[in-house]
């Protein structure tokens, strides 16, 4: 359940965090919120999804622990595949998915189905995933990697 205070706080803190320049790394619902943030859509339930391979993408539905990966994604970004490959099995724990990506967002992840998994800004220092990595990273250290990558990026001398 969401309320409307709740997004549009969260809408105002993605705002602000694109004015001053501070990087994103958005996890389930801060993906989501970005992603209409910048003129993306939802479907509002996953049973709206239309597509000839139908995934669950609630895992707590059937009592499956959020740290177990219930699904394959599809990785179409090279820096992404150079830490999970061309496939990677995910975990999925919502009922919202993406329907259109926002303006300014580039795709790095899809399921089979054809909902969105991560997309990506370099320029705004975005990096969303629509599973859980921090819940995945003890039995998959290449989880770990993503947010690793995601401060060398943004948090060093360089960037």
């Amino acid at each position: 359940m969401t309320s409307a205070s709740r997004d549009s706080f969260e809408l105002k803190l993605i705002e602000i965090a694109i004015q001053q320049k501070k990087p994103i790394f958005a996890i389930c619902r801060g993906a989501q919120l970005v992603n209409v943030y910048f003129g993306g859509t939802l479907y509002q339930d996953e049973s709206l999804i239309k597509s000839k391979v139908r995934i669950e993408h609630d895992q707590t539905r059937f009592a499956i622990k959020n740290e177990i990966p219930s699904h394959m994604i599809k990785i179409v970004d090279e820096e992404l595949q150079s830490v999970l490959g061309n496939s990677t099995k995910v975990n999925s724990l919502h009922h919202q998915a993406i329907k259109k990506i926002g303006k300014g967002l580039t795709i790095t992840a899809v399921a089979a189905d054809g909902v969105v998994e991560a997309f990506k800004n370099d320029s705004q220092k975005i990096t969303a995933y629509q599973w859980h990595p921090e819940m995945q990273q003890r039995s998959d250290a290449r989880m770990l990697q993503l947010f690793k990558i995601f401060l060398q990026k943004n948090f060093t001398e360089t960037s």
